[in-house]
């Protein structure tokens, strides 16, 4: 429930005049709720985790918060970047150095047996992607230095089109890798953006953490990335150009009278197999989908009405 709340709000910030979460001391007295407001001092520890952390930063930014104890974002940030930091916070350093560069553990290790670590590959640097860090920003492991572009060398050596949850590295790249269009991983293999993002294509949704909008959002973010710097060929740029025209489609028919979206949000999502209650459920999707939009270009939107109708819901919900 606390990041569909989180998304929820998120969803509200995006559609309202503010649009940057590092103006969020000018807002946080006003109508929107926050982590803070329905976190109590002594359940801080529920939002204390390294995916925690990359939740409340896309919704904080770097700056201030109202939260007891990370006061500002670059609080998390150093949380996330310094392994001292990160012991204190997490209890254990959430960081693996490999011959590739550095990694966060994924949480639930079978090999290092520790919650400590992101619960989806490539989560953290696609938040600081998000976030506009540059590569050269410093990591500190012990008495090593490293920077986010260790992170990146890492994900491109191991990098396989078959990963379970391929959406946040996809963003990660999009970020970071132009105006290169293609990589090599550690096994000689040459992938390009093209490639991938016909990959996305073809995602099985249903297998997808959060109804499949993160892969959405990945698809989007690559349409936006290659209207400023070309990284798809001229046949999987226009197949994307037409998947982002119908699915925006596809969402504002399947939005509800009242305003809210459920999993079934696409056509390419089957039964619902979400293992949270509906209105939960319908948090996360509605969340997600409105930060989508919102993203989307905006010869692909909607109509503003289906953007209000489901900020509504969200704020009456």
């Amino acid at each position: 429930m606390l990041n569909a709340y989180t998304l929820f709000v998120v969803s509200i910030l995006l559609l309202s005049p503010i649009k940057s979460p590092a103006q969020f001391s000018d807002i946080h007295e006003i109508f929107v709720p926050t982590p803070a407001k329905i976190c109590k001092a002594d359940n801080e520890k529920e939002w204390v985790s390294v995916s925690g952390f990359a939740h409340l930063l896309l919704f904080y930014g770097r700056g201030e918060t109202d939260l007891p104890t990370f006061t500002s974002g670059n609080l998390m940030i150093e949380a996330l970047t310094d392994e001292k930091a990160a012991i204190k916070a997490f209890g254990e350093t959430p960081f693996v150095i490999t011959r590739n560069g550095l990694r966060y553990r994924l949480r639930d290790d079978a090999v290092f047996h520790s919650n400590v670590g992101e619960v989806h590959r490539d989560q953290v640097i696609a938040t600081f992607a998000a976030l506009n860090l540059p590569l050269n920003t410093p990591i500190s492991v012990g008495s090593q230095r490293f920077s986010i572009n260790d992170l990146l060398s890492e994900s491109v050596a191991n990098f396989n089109l078959n990963e379970k949850e391929p959406a946040w590295t996809a963003m990660a790249f999009t970020k970071y890798l132009p105006p290169q269009e293609k990589w090599v991983n550690r096994f000689g293999e040459a992938t390009s953006f093209s490639d991938l993002t016909r990959h996305l294509f073809g995602v099985n949704l249903n297998a997808q953490s959060c109804g499949g909008t993160h892969i959405l959002e990945a698809l989007i973010q690559i349409f936006n990335t290659d209207h400023h710097h070309p990284i798809l060929d001229y046949k999987t740029r226009m197949e994307l150009t037409s998947y982002l025209k119908n699915i925006a489609v596809e969402i504002a028919q399947n939005q509800q009278s009242d305003g809210h979206w459920d999993m079934h949000w696409c056509g390419a999502l089957g039964s619902d197999t979400a293992s949270m209650p509906p209105i939960e459920s319908r948090l996360l999707v509605t969340g997600h989908l409105l930060q989508m939009l919102d993203e989307l270009d905006p010869q692909f939107r909607p109509p503003n009405t289906v953007l209000l109708k489901g900020a509504q819901w969200v704020t009456q919900t």
